[in-house]
């Protein structure tokens, strides 16, 4: 089974999230999740079953991302859920698993991927 089928598109978690957007009057929207969709570091292709959260973010106008699970910092450009870089309307993700377990490799740096850093501990 998909860890992530209950974030697919459809889900209740992916429709809680669309009505939670469309209610906000927010100027800037910051999700947090634990796996990032886009990583050059050591969980290689990112989970992908966050896609449909990301869309709903992106189509909501939200502006950042956080995210942990790899061992290490990683800052993109603005995206969209498909990886394509998008300066106007884009997602920002940011991954910040620098809380102090070991650090980990970056394995392939990934398209829109701005900074790494994976020597040093903290924010």
């Amino acid at each position: 089974m998909n860890n992530y089928q209950p974030m697919a598109p459809g889900s209740d978690q992916e429709q809680w999230l669309r009505a939670d957007l469309a209610a906000s009057s927010k100027q800037c929207t910051l999700a947090i999740w634990h796996e990032p969709l886009f990583t050059s570091g050591v969980s290689g292709g990112g989970a992908i079953g966050t896609r449909a959260l990301w869309q709903a973010l992106y189509e909501a106008g939200a502006e950042v991302v956080v995210v942990g699970h790899d061992h290490d910092y990683e800052r993109f450009a603005p995206q969209t859920a498909t990886g394509v870089a998008d300066a106007t309307y884009g997602v920002r993700e940011f991954v910040v698993g620098t809380g102090g377990a070991g650090l980990g490799a970056f394995t392939n740096t990934v398209a829109n991927s701005e900074v790494r850093n994976n020597s040093a501990h903290g924010v």
